[in-house]
């Protein structure tokens, strides 16, 4: 089940701060995700809440938190909007990058090496290509990113980001690159 929370979080206006301080009820949606289509049914589903005055909304197994603006303006922008409402590229400073949100859809998520130059631009470029533009990734399958001798894999691996059970769990799994020469 995937849950929303349809109030606000960490905004930097003080107005829209104070008035998520002081909210007095919180709407739940749960709803079983697992494909574009079961998410698009939610996405519809919070931006009614929040027509009708919610503060913002919280994709809890994700972790990332939209103001009622930016929430109507995601569901206007068809699966890109999708995309960038549900999934979130998580830049790991010194140790690579990876989505969180793909397992909304029913897909891997996508984890880079920080040994690629701008590894969360090429996590979050795969995860578009999956989603929105429908590419499918196959084990073992070579890219080549940056220069001719930068080639990388696909390891279909199983995800150990979180503890069974944890919020951000999931049982999908993950697309990791790992360099191609490396794995030989």
């Amino acid at each position: 089940m995937l849950d929303f929370w349809c109030f606000g979080l960490h905004w930097h206006d003080t107005s829209e701060m104070r008035a998520v301080r002081q909210h007095a009820s919180c709407v739940i949606i749960k709803g079983a995700g697992g494909s574009l289509h079961r998410m698009m049914h939610l996405m519809a589903a919070a931006s009614a809440v929040v027509q009708a005055g919610a503060l913002g909304v919280l994709v809890e197994h994700v972790g990332i938190a939209h103001t009622p603006q930016k929430w109507l303006d995601f569901a206007s922008e068809g699966v890109d909007g999708i995309l960038r409402a549900f999934v979130v590229t998580v830049d790991g400073a010194g140790s690579g990058a990876y989505s969180c949100g793909m397992h909304n859809f029913g897909m891997k998520e996508v984890s880079a090496p920080a040994e690629i130059p701008n590894c969360a631009n090429v996590v979050g470029i795969i995860t578009r290509h999956l989603l929105v533009k429908g590419a499918s990734i196959a084990r073992g399958q070579t890219i080549a990113i940056g220069g001719k001798a930068d080639r990388y894999q696909f390891w279909d691996v199983r995800s150990a980001v979180a503890p069974d059970g944890a919020v951000f769990d999931h049982q999908i799994g993950t697309w990791k690159l790992l360099r191609a020469e490396a794995i030989h």
